[in-house]
């Protein structure tokens, strides 16, 4: 765990998310993981330093980031379509679900596989590999996000300091009950 405090030290050529993520994934880099982010540390220049030190990367990415192929980022579609662009192994995709979804990976093809469920027609759903990939490996995360913002004891008039110890606490009750 990092705290932000501030300015952090620059890395040479990145900014402070992949900073975060360099320093936190230093003990397992060169090992061949698998890395699984969310759009805020998403992004290309960091995808290549990651392959590079044998670590793959697989999250969603925001459109605005830089690096983006632009014909993948301007494309419109309808519901279930793709475009994907792969430059080495790294591959920017884009899926049209009822929202457009924007996924970077370096693991993945970005083939379209069908999952177990069904639509009202019952056909079955096609999504890309790097999604279901990312839907299989991030739903701890994101269901310990929404179980914390239910009853979250932080409190405006809080010090900094409070806040993390009781962050760090409300988590671990949490992952307590699950277990």
């Amino acid at each position: 765990m990092l705290v932000y405090c501030g300015k952090m030290d620059p890395m040479a050529g990145f900014g402070h998310a992949e900073s975060v993520v360099l320093k936190l994934m230093a003990s397992r880099l060169d090992k061949g993981h698998m890395l699984f982010i969310d759009n805020f540390y998403t992004s290309v220049p960091l995808a290549k330093t990651l392959l590079e030190k044998k670590t793959y990367v697989c999250g969603t990415v925001r459109r605005n980031r830089k690096n983006l192929p632009e014909a993948v980022i301007s494309s419109k579609f309808q519901k279930g379509e793709t475009a994907a662009r792969k430059n080495g192994n790294t591959v920017v995709l884009k899926w049209q679900d009822k929202r457009e979804v924007l996924m970077l990976s370096t693991a993945h093809a970005g083939h379209m596989i069908e999952g177990t469920k069904r639509n009202r027609r019952g056909e079955q759903i096609k999504k890309p590999d790097c999604v279901f990939a990312y839907n299989a490996h991030m739903c701890g995360v994101d269901r310990l996000d929404q179980l914390l913002s239910y009853y979250s004891p932080l409190r405006k008039t809080l010090k900094w300091y409070r806040k993390v110890v009781l962050q760090v606490f409300d988590m671990a009750i949490s992952n307590a009950f699950l277990l």
